[in-house]
Parts: C-alpha cells; sequence; structure tokens
C-alpha cells in the first residue's frame, strides 16, 4: 500500500480508494483552520502549493472537497474521493467504489462525506459489517442483497390534497361523558399568504400533532384523505426572534389553504420488498410478526417490484437514487 491513499483505474468496474493509518496523515492548512493557530512548516506548505499548481478545470471540486465536511488529515485520500465525485456528477463511472484500509484510518467518515457531497438530499447511507452475517436461517448472499437494495432509494411523486399553513391556533374540545376527559376535535387555524381558514380535525389527527410537538408559528400541512401531519418547519417571519435557532425556517406558503401539493416520499426498495412480503390479512399478519425466525424475499417478488419501479420511472412518477453501502 502506497503513502495515504491512492485511486486505482477502473479495474473490474471497481474503484479503489486506499487509506492507511501513517502518523504524517495531517495536513497542515486544515489543522491551521480547524484549531485557529499558525502552523509553520515550509515543506508541507510547498507540497500544498504543487497540488493546487497541478489542478484542473475540475480541481475545484477537488479542491473543494479537500477542505470540506470538517475532516482533518487523508489529503489524498480526500482528493481521490474528490475526483470520484466528479466522476458521478459527469455520469461517468463504475459500478463500484471500494474504500480498502485498516481499522480508525476513516474509510467511514471519508464515505459519509462523498454521500453528502453528491447530493444535498437525504440519500440512502448504510453500513455493514460481516459480523452481522451470523443468521442460520437466511443464507448471507440474501443478507447482502438486503444491505444492497437498501442502499438504493427510491423517490415517488404523488399529487395530493392538503391543508398546509401556519398554525395561528389550536382549541382542542374536550369530551365530558366519560371519567376521564378526552379530545373529541380540535378546531386549527392555518393561514397562508392568502387566507386564513379555520378546519376541523378529528382527535387521532390531533394526537400525531401532540407527538411531533407542533405549535404556534410552525408551518405545517395535513393530507385531507389519510389525515398524516407532516411538520416542515417555522415560519422565516419569526426568525429574527432569536440570536440562536437551530429550527428550520421556510417562507409562509401561497395560495389557499386547500390545495393540491406535490409531495416526494423517500423509500428504498428494501421497504417496498417488506411491504408487499408482510401478508394481508389481520390473522396472518400476528402471526408473521410473532416470529422470531427472519424470513427470505423470494426473487419473485423482488423482479416483480423492480418492474413497477422501471414503470414509474419510464413514467416520471418515480426517480432512483444510489446510496452508499
Amino acid at each position: 500500500m502506497e503513502d495515504y491513499a491512492k485511486c486505482n483505474g477502473h479495474s473490474n468496474n471497481i474503484t479503489t480508494i486506499e487509506t492507511t493509518n501513517e502518523n504524517n496523515i495531517f495536513d497542515n492548512r486544515t489543522l491551521e483552520d480547524v484549531c485557529g493557530c499558525d502552523i509553520d512548516d515550509d515543506s508541507d506548505s510547498d507540497s500544498d502549493s504543487e497540488v493546487e499548481e497541478d489542478t484542473d478545470d475540475d480541481g475545484d471540486v477537488v479542491k473543494n472537497f479537500y477542505n470540506c465536511k470538517g475532516m482533518i488529515g487523508q489529503k489524498k485520500a480526500r482528493e481521490a474521493a474528490g475526483i470520484f465525485i466528479n466522476l458521478i456528477k459527469e455520469k461517468n463511472i463504475c459500478k463500484c467504489l471500494l474504500l480498502a484500509g485498516p481499522s480508525g484510518s476513516g474509510k467511514t467518515a471519508i464515505a459519509i462525506a462523498i454521500s453528502k457531497e453528491i447530493s444535498e438530499d437525504a440519500i440512502p447511507f448504510c453500513i455493514f459489517n460481516a459480523s452481522q452475517v451470523y443468521s442460520c436461517e437466511v443464507k448471507k448472499t440474501e443478507i447482502l442483497t438486503q444491505y444492497i437494495r437498501k442502499s438504493i432509494g427510491v423517490n415517488i411523486k404523488e399529487i395530493k390534497e392538503v391543508f398546509e399553513g401556519e398554525v395561528i391556533k389550536i382549541e382542542p374540545f374536550y369530551d365530558d361523558t366519560y371519567e376521564e376527559k378526552k379530545v373529541a376535535y380540535v378546531y386549527i387555524t392555518l393561514k397562508t399568504i392568502k387566507e386564513q381558514k379555520k378546519i376541523k380535525i378529528h382527535s387521532s389527527i390531533y394526537e400525531n400533532i401532540v407527538k411531533q410537538k407542533i405549535q404556534e408559528k410552525d408551518i405545517i400541512y395535513i393530507e385531507s384523505h389519510s389525515g398524516m401531519v407532516k411538520r416542515v418547519g417555522k415560519c422565516s417571519l419569526y426568525q429574527n426572534m432569536f440570536d440562536i435557532e437551530t429550527d428550520t425556517f421556510v417562507d409562509l406558503p401561497k395560495g389557499n389553504v386547500h390545495k393540491k401539493k406535490n409531495i416526494i416520499q423517500n423509500v428504498t426498495l428494501y421497504d417496498l420488498d417488506i411491504s408487499n412480503a408482510q401478508p394481508k390479512d389481520d390473522i396472518l399478519n400476528f402471526l408473521q410478526n410473532s416470529k422470531s425466525k427472519k424470513t427470505e424475499i423470494t426473487d419473485k417478488l423482488r423482479n416483480e417490484i423492480n418492474k413497477i419501479v422501471y414503470k414509474y420511472v419510464d413514467q416520471g412518477i418515480a426517480q432512483i437514487v444510489p446510496g452508499v453501502l
């Protein structure tokens, strides 16, 4: 293994990035940025300048990844990962990336940084250790196939009728006929730029509101058919109320409160396998869940799910998102 890391060729459709645990894995520029102190080393500064001079048009992306995500050390490995990211964005890439190196050399950290650099949206990131393959009931290839399908995401677009807006007021009404007070129904007032509307919701929907800790000034939407409640964030009009805020701020919705909205659901192929593999009958479902044994998903079911996903992709309803395993 060479010093630091190297990015090998695309032999057998696999790109390899090797990492090592050498003592001199820290570049002074990154330590200076992180620690806030001056570190003088002429040899390291010269080598850094040579790397910057040798970069081509793709060097900007490589250099950005070179100093991103707060990572320290592994200069060559980060540079190789930046080249790999360029190949992904240009769609000129092999089928697999292999991170090789001893324990504790930063393979998982580089993999997480690659997944965040590829896309700002959440992409499937699955960690799989060889020690997890211990089942005598399921084949090793089946377990590996499950983890591979966990690492392949599917974004499904749906058009649903929702009530969306800023929460102005929540008024629960209790039923006094029982010994304990129970919420009978709830009035919730939602506001958009165009209008303000008061809607009546069931007590079961109010339970989801309480679980998500939804309060006034929050932006939410409620699906009219399923009753699912989703908190989007806090209204951006109240962004300057605090000097430091950890919440996500979103703009006040436009249009009417009751509208049709494009909703993207992020699932994986493994989630689709599990949802279709479970029995539909209630008794059979109870018996299936009561079993402690693991069950294998048949190839026939996977092929059927793949056909449906390909059909949705051709229709523009779904999008396949490659993940990281």
